[in-house]
């Protein structure tokens, strides 16, 4: 028996000796009686602690009976509690769980906004910045390209002086040859036409000859087509030839007679007027409208005239046909050593005969 046992018996036998011992004193009234009911306690006290100390007491059976009931109460309560804590436990978890989830949304939501509000920010300052520095470059350069344009606009003013100095120039030394039509003078070499702006190009050659072939000169007339220009080999520029654009006219050639006429008086201005053949209808074209046909028949007739200045310088102004109601103006100039040139060739093809003979 172990201790609490032992206890719980002693609380009960104390207990049962004081409950006779009560009895006796209320029941008896002297002492002779007193001492039989002690001696009758004495001996019922001794049959209870041989039941007490007997272990198969109905004593112990309840004892037993009850540590047992006790024992078993306790361990259902503490099954119970076990399950009910696990259920609390369980609960917890979740609402623990549900909070941190609760917690993770809310942070992932703050996150995004925090996140947002930070790329919103960055992105205002990049763009004030992207504005500030486009304003910055384009002050940069348009400061650059009005630098740049300053230069260009010296250089381009540079050579233009330079130009125009080498023209100037250019005109004093050609203004030492003799003055041709056109703004050209005679004796010029190609360079120096070229460096008066005018485009030449080479249509052939032959042993004496350079011809070139432009559509403007410095000078121009209204109705020109285009320029050949005939360069002797050592003495440069010798003859032009201007080739008007066709003129579309009456059958009687009215039209083309009036601007031949025009031109025939402004040669006659810088040019002594020497020779004009100005006649149609000689051969087989001799109708009023039949201008035309008659200057392209050999024979029939011609319109042109001879010019010559001091300077041994010759024009020949003509007008020609085309077709029918239709002619061109040809104006032909010859520098002053153009029949020097001519005659030295023909005595050239003369001795180069002779000795072939």
């Amino acid at each position: 028996m172990n201790y609490s046992n032992q206890n719980n018996h002693n609380n009960f036998k104390n207990f049962c000796l004081f409950v006779i011992l009560l009895n006796l004193i209320n029941g008896c009234a002297n002492t002779q009686q007193l001492q039989s009911k002690i001696q009758l306690l004495k001996s019922k006290i001794t049959e209870l602690n041989k039941i007490i100390e007997n272990p198969d007491s109905k004593v112990n059976k309840i004892i037993s009976e009850a540590k047992k009931k006790a024992e078993k109460d306790y361990s259902q309560k503490i099954e119970i509690a076990t399950e009910e804590s696990k259920k609390i436990i369980e609960e917890a978890k979740m609402q623990a769980n549900e909070i941190i989830n609760i917690s993770k949304d809310e942070a992932r939501i703050n996150v995004r906004k925090i996140t947002t509000n930070i790329l919103n920010e960055a992105h205002d300052k990049a763009k004030k910045i992207i504005i500030d520095a486009n304003r910055t470059a384009n002050k940069k350069i348009d400061m650059l390209i009005s630098e740049a344009q300053k230069k260009i606009k010296d250089i381009k003013n540079k050579k233009n002086l330079k130009k125009e100095v080498s023209k100037h120039i250019l005109k004093i030394k050609l203004k030492e040859k003799p003055k041709a039509l056109f703004g050209l003078y005679w004796g010029a070499t190609k360079s120096e036409i070229e460096a008066l702006g005018v485009k030449l190009t080479k249509e052939g050659q032959d042993k004496t000859f350079y011809y070139y072939k432009t559509s403007s000169l410095p000078k121009n007339l209204k109705d020109s087509n285009y320029y050949l220009l005939i360069f002797e080999k050592n003495k440069n520029l010798q003859k032009i030839v201007m080739i008007s654009n066709h003129i579309d006219d009456t059958l009687s050639g009215l039209k083309g007679r009036e601007r031949y006429n025009y031109l025939k008086k402004l040669l006659s201005n810088d040019y002594e007027h020497k020779l004009s053949f100005e006649k149609v209808g000689m051969k087989l074209f001799d109708k009023y409208d039949e201008f035309y046909e008659c200057l392209g028949y050999k024979g029939c007739g011609s319109w042109g005239s001879i010019f010559e200045n001091d300077q041994n310088a010759g024009v020949v102004l003509e007008l020609l046909p085309v077709r029918k109601g239709i002619g061109y103006i040809k104006i032909t100039a010859e520098g002053p050593e153009w029949s020097t040139i001519l005659d030295k060739d023909e005595e050239k093809i003369r001795l180069m005969e002779d000795e072939a003979l």
